[in-house]
């Protein structure tokens, strides 16, 4: 039997069963969603022993963990399968689009919540989808997802995919009309923990059940489900699963994978009670005290906040005291839970306290110091950019079914001197001639010290000239600045561009730097001679180069003035050629009256 024939009743039962089997699953994320500090739509954030959390140190463990890793936005860039000059004009194609899909969908502001439910509950999800006529990339929530675990024991994928979420009916008899009655004799479903504080007379529980094909000749199955009515069914051809997961700590058997909050929930615990009792003693012991004897007459109310207040008494004097509510013990134990979560998670209560070691101060030193406490993440580094391979992947072929529904699919990419709109049907969908890469944005510092700093090593070094050295600052305040010094540089690379995409020659100008245009021109050459590139495209670089070097190279006989009519060096004077028999110009000797035409009003001359 295939999965296109499983009815609504079997899909919602065997969802029934996963719920029940992975109970203790959904303990766990309640109280992790607890413990970061999440609050539902109308509840105060607190812990999973009712009380508020004092010392959050999942929350600051986690944002931490979540800046150092998504500072960090990866781009997807295609390598070809050889050097064909074609092939890797449509790879770079393909990655202006990937990178206009990115931007048009808000990737890099949607990945982040995905990356901050991995962090804390183990694994965080993010789904690419069409939605009429666009692409949309739109996170999960990890409560809402449940996959069948007993399909993962090898370690292999599932084929079975759930998603719950809830929608309320006006919008679902908008979306189907034909069910429209059914949906308005539902039952208001029951509002899980996060959406506790939920309006729930008009909303219903919504299952969206994904079932992968295994072979290309038996297609899979997905379904939409409000309730028990079937909204939609189809069939299922691609492989690929519906959402994507970025996990921090993949656990040694199962699909479900560790966050901090699970590896820190001893050391939260063991400070919340530490903090607590502390709390307490200081509240019931740590307060002035006032001791005087019962045979003393005292008058209560001379007891007062009265500056230079006197105090009557006769017999023996009141006596003020301050008594010890907490020994340092516990203060040293709250310390210790604190600083060993840290150490169980791998980074430093520096790093989570925005501070930089003492006696490092160069931006050498710190880059290293960085690199050094990154190193404790590089899986969950390394998953995060895998998590945008993959999501560029299924860019890619979303957009191919949108293209072959609609017939068209264009994308505006943002490019440095500008846009470029590329349609998906100049590029070459076949998986086989490429493979998918990332990296980052930017190898530089972040902090403007930092950069100028490292592109001053650069420079100093001779690996960059200063040209390149300020395209490389790129600081926003000296941007006018910067644009012009480095305009010739970014001229010549214009012309490199503009002449091979467009096949026609630009020749060089007299304004150009011809200097640096040769050098540059050569280097194009030779990177492109060896990619393959085209001869009718690489003659006309070879022609930029020869007409600029014929501009550079002085003429053999220039033309001398007056002033440089010296004889040349041993011929005497006498030699020279008599004045008498010099040749004359034979227009220096007619009268001026005769040269211009008085007939010719442009040639008279001006008052």
């Amino acid at each position: 039997m295939t999965s296109n024939k499983e009815t609504v009743d079997e899909v919602l039962k065997r969802l029934k069963g996963l719920i029940l089997d992975q109970s203790q699953r959904q303990v766990m994320l309640e109280r992790h969603f607890y413990m970061y500090g999440h609050s539902t739509l109308n509840a105060s954030p607190i812990d999973f022993t009712g009380e508020r959390v004092r010392v959050n140190i999942v929350q600051s463990c986690a944002d931490t963990l979540l800046n150092k890793i998504t500072k960090n936005q990866p781009r997807a860039t295609f390598l070809t399968d050889g050097g064909d000059w074609d092939k890797q004009q449509d790879a770079k194609k393909r990655e202006k689009f990937v990178y206009g899909q990115f931007h048009r969908s808000g990737v890099y502001k949607k990945t982040p919540v995905a990356a901050l439910q991995a962090l804390c509950y183990g694994d965080g999800y993010v789904k690419v989808y069409a939605q009429g006529k666009e692409v949309k990339v739109s996170p999960r929530l990890t409560m809402s997802i449940i996959v069948d675990e007993k399909e993962t024991l090898h370690g292999g994928d599932p084929r079975t995919f759930f998603e719950i979420g809830y929608s309320d009916k006006d919008t679902l008899c908008e979306l189907y009309p034909k069910h429209a009655d059914a949906i308005k004799k539902l039952q208001p479903a029951t509002m899980p923990f996060y959406m506790s504080g939920a309006v729930q007379h008009n909303l219903v529980e919504m299952v969206e059940y994904w079932r992968l094909p295994v072979t290309d000749e038996v297609p899979g199955t997905h379904m939409i489900m409000a309730g028990n009515i079937e909204l939609l069914r189809e069939d299922r051809k691609s492989k690929r699963p519906p959402v994507r997961k970025l996990s921090f700590v993949k656990n040694l058997v199962g699909y479900y994978s560790k966050g901090v909050s699970e590896i820190i929930t001893p050391y939260q615990i063991e400070a919340n009670r530490t903090l607590k009792r502390i709390s307490d003693a200081l509240r019931l012991v740590a307060s002035p005290k006032v001791l005087y004897e019962y045979q003393s007459k005292i008058v209560k109310a001379h007891f007062n906040n009265d500056v230079g207040a006197m105090i009557g008494y006769i017999g023996t004097p009141p006596q003020f005291i301050m008594p010890q509510a907490v020994g340092s013990e516990l203060f040293s134990h709250l310390a210790w839970c604190i600083q060993a979560a840290y150490q169980d998670v791998g980074i430093s209560q520096l790093s989570a306290n925005s501070m930089k070691p003492s006696g490092l101060n160069s931006g050498k030193a710190l880059r290293e110091y960085n690199d050094i406490e990154t190193e404790r993440f590089a899986g969950f580094a390394k998953a995060w950019e895998a998590f945008h391979v993959e999501i560029a992947e299924d860019c890619l072929e979303v957009a191919k079914e949108i293209s072959k529904k609609h017939g068209k699919y264009a994308i505006l990419s943002p490019d440095p001197k500008g846009c470029e709109l590329i349609n998906f049907s100049e590029i070459d969908t076949d998986k086989d001639s490429y493979i998918i890469q990332v990296y980052p944005t930017s190898s530089l510092p972040k902090d403007p010290a930092g950069r100028l700093e490292y592109v001053t090593e650069l420079i100093g070094g001779q690996l960059v000239t200063p040209e390149e050295g300020l395209s490389l600052l790129d600081f926003p305040d000296t941007e006018k600045i910067t644009a012009l010094k480095t305009s010739e540089l970014d001229d010549i690379m214009a012309t490199v561009d503009y002449m091979l995409k467009k096949d026609m020659y630009l020749p060089p100008e007299p304004f150009q730097n011809l200097e640096m245009g040769v050098q540059l021109m050569k280097k194009a050459y030779l990177k492109y001679k060896n990619q393959g590139c085209p001869d009718e495209k690489l003659d006309l670089l070879f022609r930029w180069i020869n007409d600029a070097l014929v501009m550079l190279t002085p003429p053999e006989n220039p033309v001398m003035t007056g002033d440089e009519l010296t004889p040349p060096a041993g011929m005497p004077e006498e030699e020279m050629m008599p004045e008498e028999e010099m040749p004359i110009d034979p227009m220096s000797e007619v009268p001026m009256e005769e040269v211009i035409n008085q007939d010719d009003p442009a040639q008279m001359p001006l008052v």
